[in-house]
């Protein structure tokens, strides 16, 4: 791992204990997810809970990403760990739901007055001013940030057309990524590529699943939401890819981050 130009002032530990705190968001995110989705479903129907949670969702999302941004500003460097599922997937009443979610903040809270604590030990503590920065190539920063969202999105049109059918929605531990270093421009995009056709295939197999089932309004539903857009963005990817061999490494590279800027 390089050595960070910017770092100043960062004691390993206020790193280290970013990184718990993101984690420790993002786990929050997942569960308020999980809330809002079951208050969506056909059986328990409180539109109110259900709009209430999802905001609460994004906004420790949002926490996460805010910490990503300034850990990256201090010059430490994210290492993400598995996400693990929520401890429950019935939320029972209204009542329950905002115990379980009172419990959860104080969880939060403390985890962010620990990290203060730790901080004003070091004589750190630009470590709560999460202002966002840029990155070094900030195109790719937009590009893959907008691919986040958007299959974050798909994975919510899931959650709901699930709820929808009548289902039940089981949510898992979510594996922490391969590697925290992604390297060039172009290593990213390759791997980027490859996940695009993962994910595609597994459309693809749930789609023949859904077929087999001669469940027509689960095909229509994969269909008009998905596979168009998958095929489209493999398509993205692959010029990327192929134009990014062609600049090459170093000035090619910052000049084409530029063209992912607009």
């Amino acid at each position: 791992m390089s050595q960070s130009q910017p770092r100043q002032n960062f004691h390993e530990e206020s790193e280290a204990g970013i990184n718990r705190q993101i984690n420790m968001e993002l786990y929050a995110s997942y569960t308020y997810q999980s809330m809002a989705l079951y208050f969506d479903r056909d059986d328990v129907a409180l539109p109110g809970f259900h709009k209430f949670f999802k905001h609460s969702s994004d906004e420790e999302r949002e926490h996460a990403e805010k910490l990503m941004k300034y850990q990256n500003k201090r010059g430490g460097r994210i290492v993400l760990q598995d996400i693990k599922k929520p401890d429950r997937d019935e939320w029972g009443t209204g009542l329950d739901a905002m115990q379980i979610a009172l419990q959860l903040e104080k969880s939060v809270n403390q985890s962010l007055l620990d990290l203060h604590k730790l901080a004003d030990g070091h004589r750190d503590a630009q470590a709560l001013y999460f202002d966002r920065d840029d990155v070094a190539l900030p195109g790719f920063h937009k590009f893959f940030k907008h691919s986040s969202d958007e299959e974050r999105e798909h994975a919510e049109k899931l959650m709901k057309y699930q709820n929808k059918r009548g289902g039940r929605i089981v949510l898992q531990d979510i594996k922490k990524p391969d590697r925290d270093e992604w390297g060039t421009g172009l290593d990213a995009m390759q791997i980027a590529l490859q996940l695009e056709k993962s994910v595609n295939q597994s459309l693809l197999d749930l789609h023949k699943l859904a077929d087999g089932h001669r469940d027509a309004q689960m095909c229509d539903f994969i269909e008009s939401e998905f596979l168009e857009e998958q095929v489209n963005a493999i398509k993205e990817i692959s010029d990327h890819v192929t134009q990014l061999k062609r600049v090459g490494a170093g000035l090619g590279e910052y000049e084409y981050d530029k063209q992912l800027q607009s």
